[in-house]
């Protein structure tokens, strides 16, 4: 018997963030948990690092735009929330649609 869909999460992780100039870190929900790094444009709500958008500042996506805080050397708190909320250090970022984790898998990519 399945259990009935799950309406309320947050999802919280700390991250390493070495300040480098090419880096893919990101913790999301994504449909595929074997996508590899950071996607160019997940399926889902997704906060992290991804240089190959968005060079000094933290991202968020869909798509990867800058988000608040400017990256430096150091821990990280991200967050991905129902509703697809994320944020950076406790501040929430954004908001975005409502995300169904029946077909999803909650992931972190580095």
């Amino acid at each position: 018997m399945f259990s009935p869909p799950l309406t309320s999460y947050i999802v919280q992780a700390w991250l390493w963030d070495s300040a480098g100039t090419d880096a893919s870190h990101a913790l999301g929900v994504a449909a595929d948990p074997c996508a590899g790094s950071a996607p160019a444009t997940p399926p889902a709500p997704a906060a992290g690092v991804y240089t190959a958008a968005v060079a000094d500042r933290y991202a968020a996506a869909p798509p990867w735009r800058a988000i608040g805080a400017t990256r430096a050397a150091g821990w990280t708190l991200l967050e991905v929330a129902a509703g697809g909320g994320v944020g950076v250090h406790g501040v929430k970022a954004m908001g975005g649609g409502e995300v169904n984790l029946n077909s999803q898998n909650l992931n972190s990519k580095s």
